[in-house]
């Protein structure tokens, strides 16, 4: 892979992008939690730390990442929690450089540098990747690869293109529905100067042997095992039947996280669109039915869970090429040229970005408090209490609890708020004997969704519904609301039927 990208050279002219991600790592790092991170984030951390790669199975390929960085920096680096920050947002460094050498190179004529910093800075800056790339999700790394694999494709390494292709899908399978941008690069390459058969032949290859290997590491650790992760595969990109029905506003939940830092540049998104459509320009009509297909084929999945924002972030690439699109044809229309386009492109990049990082949403922060308040009321009025909450409010719990000298806390529970889920045995087994010996069992529900001011002035408060998915999940219970906790949560009693 790292001879492949050597192919990538930093020619004088690209050497810009590369400033430009290296700020943008900064920016990252700055917001790395040395302190772990709550849900999924935190299974892949113990199971990297103890190489246990199938513990998540459908993300094996990932926790093997993790495992491997782990091994060879945690001596230099004992804070394993930054080094997972610190991996993502090394991807996200090379994911902005990677995407100003897409747009760069989507002219046959390597001519729109500008473009390309332009579209670099404002997917750097845009929210879904402020957020996710300082995390220690899949998705960082996933989007890294699938970028890799379109430029590798600009580069006429069709075979290595082919193997990150099929390896991203080892990071998740819902790659699987990220990857009209590598059909945008290699359209490029058509029209650029055509594509022969054995380089097609090439690319299948690699994704064949990616795939292949990632199947001989599940049936060398566990020949039963096979089968499990490939049916779990297929139904976690095609499967619904345990999301619980279809949902539109959970759409509408997903474009508001992901359109974070858009939204003040949605006219520049509109113009770039126009001009490419009544130009008729081919690469950005690539890039426009690529957008259009992405988000049609992650809508099965969009409209029925709404925490599936961070893997969509694959839109800000193309929303990132029509921003460049519109602000250039700008400048042009009102006879900016010359330095004072360099100066005004660079004023644009820099308040949007200020204005990204200000609106970036600190989801933690600002519910931190008010569960933990909940937890220790509790606490006061109850001898014992099972609490059951989300995964993110359970790790922030633990950070205030230790930070405030409170060593001691109700029996947590974290369940995620999905229709009609099963919780794992340990977890129905809590259940069961909290019922059993009659202790009290309360429910910590986020109402309303936590957005920055400016997110509710576009958008509105879009209110969760997270009330009634717990109450599909907690079957044997009947659900009675307390009261209201702070200004996105509720707390309610779980009572047995």
């Amino acid at each position: 892979m790292l001879s492949s990208f050597s192919k990538i050279r930093s020619r004088p002219k690209i050497s810009a992008p590369i400033g430009l991600a290296v700020v943008a790592f900064g920016v990252y790092v700055a917001h790395i939690h040395f302190r772990g991170y709550g849900g999924d984030p935190n299974l892949y951390y113990d199971a990297a730390r103890n190489s246990e790669w199938f513990v998540r199975p459908l993300h094996f390929g990932y926790v093997a990442l993790l495992d491997l960085v782990f091994t060879l920096f945690g001596p230099a680096v004992s804070n394993l929690y930054f080094l997972q920050g610190l991996l993502s947002a090394f991807g996200g460094a090379i994911s902005v450089w990677l995407i100003t050498y897409i747009v760069i190179h989507s002219d046959r004529n390597n001519t729109r540098l500008g473009a390309g910093l332009l579209a670099g800075t404002f997917f750097a800056f845009s929210g879904g990747i402020l957020i996710t790339a300082n995390y220690g999700e899949t998705y960082m790394l996933q989007i890294l690869f699938i970028l890799g694999a379109a430029a590798c494709v600009l580069r006429r390494s069709f075979l290595i293109a082919g193997l990150l292709t099929g390896w991203t899908i080892t990071f998740t399978p819902l790659s699987l529905l990220l990857m009209p941008i590598i059909l945008v690069t290699i359209g490029i390459a058509v029209i650029s100067g055509g594509i022969r058969l054995n380089e097609l032949a090439a690319y299948t290859l690699g994704v064949i042997l990616a795939l292949l290997t990632a199947a001989g590491v599940v049936a060398i650790y566990d020949p039963a095992a096979f089968s499990s992760w490939a049916n779990s595969g297929s139904t976690s990109v095609f499967g619904f039947e345990g999301r619980g029905p279809a949902q539109y506003r959970f759409v509408f939940v997903q474009v508001a996280w992901l359109a974070r830092g858009f939204h003040i540049a949605g006219p520049l998104v509109l113009i770039g669109i126009l001009v490419i459509v009544v130009n008729k320009e081919r690469v950005g009509l690539l890039f426009l039915v690529a957008a259009i297909v992405t988000l049609i084929v992650n809508l099965p999945v969009m409209v029925r869970v709404d925490d599936y924002w961070r893997m969509m972030m694959i839109t800000n690439v193309y929303l990132a090429y029509f921003v460049s699109i519109g602000l250039m044809f700008i400048l042009r229309r009102v006879g900016v040229n010359g330095f004072k386009k360099i100066a005004t492109a660079a004023v644009a990049m820099i308040i949007f970005s200020a204005i990204s990082l200000a609106d970036m949403p600190r989801r933690e922060n600002a519910v931190s408090s008010e569960i933990h308040a909940v937890y220790r009321t509790i606490r006061d009025i109850e001898t014992s209490a099972l609490v059951i909450s989300l995964w993110e409010n359970i790790a922030s719990t633990d950070h205030y609890a230790e930070n405030d000298g409170r060593d001691t806390l109700p029996e947590l529970l974290a369940f995620p708020p999905i229709q009609n889920w099963q919780p794992p045995p340990d977890g129905r087994q809590l259940l069961a004997d909290a019922k059993a010996a009659e202790t009290p069992i309360y429910v910590v529900i986020r109402e309303r969704r936590y957005d920055s001011p400016l997110m509710r002035t576009i958008f509105g408060t879009i209110d969760t519904g997270h009330a009634l998915a717990y109450q599909s999940i907690l079957k044997q219970f009947r659900l009675n609301k307390l009261g209201p906790v702070g200004k996105y949560h509720a707390l309610y009693s779980a009572d047995p039927l």
